[in-house]
């Protein structure tokens, strides 16, 4: 009797600890995220890790620890993360997205298009895989794939700014500057408004060298793009 008491309290205590842990990982990640939408990635980074600690199944740790990884140019790290969520869940089109796109960063651009591919596979209707496959086409110069491949991410979504954004961009490389303008414009007109990061990115330096640049910008600046 005695035995069984003691077992009952001690299945009590796990249970509760269990839960406890899983709210305090909770509790981290949120405070995490805080830090990480305010660009304070040294301390986003540390409660990440301990969410992680706290509840290995907390998959979105992984991913935003993985992209904070990213965004400093540390691809090792962010791989290892995502091979870790990868252990955890093998059929999270998250997971094979994100690594699709580190692969990209680093020109590794075989893994890139079987990661991305595979992303698409289990979740076809989300636009970001396709434009990501999209880049992967036109840094490999088959434009004539990249161009479907936008194309078809914004008919997903009609929203998402970075769709047009990076089909600019693409027709800047290719200094197709007419295109560039129209897909920037739809950009600003989504809500697009980075304009240091735009005067910035080296894939849209054909376009800032066009003569109607400076003054596309001033009227985009002052809202008075002409959105349709």
């Amino acid at each position: 009797m005695k035995t069984k008491l003691f077992l009952i309290i001690l299945i009590f205590i796990v249970l509760v600890n269990l839960c406890c842990s899983k709210k305090n990982a909770n509790y981290y990640y949120n405070k995490a995220t805080k830090y990480e939408n305010l660009g304070l990635f040294k301390k986003a980074k540390k409660y990440y890790k301990k969410a992680i600690l706290l509840d290995r199944e907390l998959i979105g740790s992984y991913f935003n620890l993985s992209y904070i990884y990213l965004i400093e140019k540390k691809y090792s790290l962010a791989e290892k993360i995502l091979l870790e969520a990868k252990e955890i869940d093998s059929d999270n089109e998250n997971v094979y997205g994100n690594l699709g796109v580190i692969y990209l960063e680093q020109k590794k651009y075989l893994r890139s298009k079987m990661n991305l591919e595979k992303a698409i596979k289990l979740n076809p209707q989300c636009s970001v895989f396709y434009n990501h496959l999209a880049q992967y086409y036109d840094e490999i110069k088959n434009h004539d794939q990249a161009k479907k491949l936008f194309r078809k991410s914004i008919t997903l979504d009609t929203n998402n700014i970075y769709n047009y954004y990076n089909f600019a961009c693409f027709y800047s490389k290719l200094k197709n500057f007419n295109e560039a303008f129209y897909y920037l414009e739809k950009a600003i007109c989504k809500g697009f408004n980075d304009y240091k990061y735009l005067i910035n990115d080296p894939d849209l330096k054909n376009l800032r060298s066009h003569k109607k640049f400076k003054n596309f910008l001033l009227k985009s600046a002052k809202q008075e793009t002409s959105c349709r």
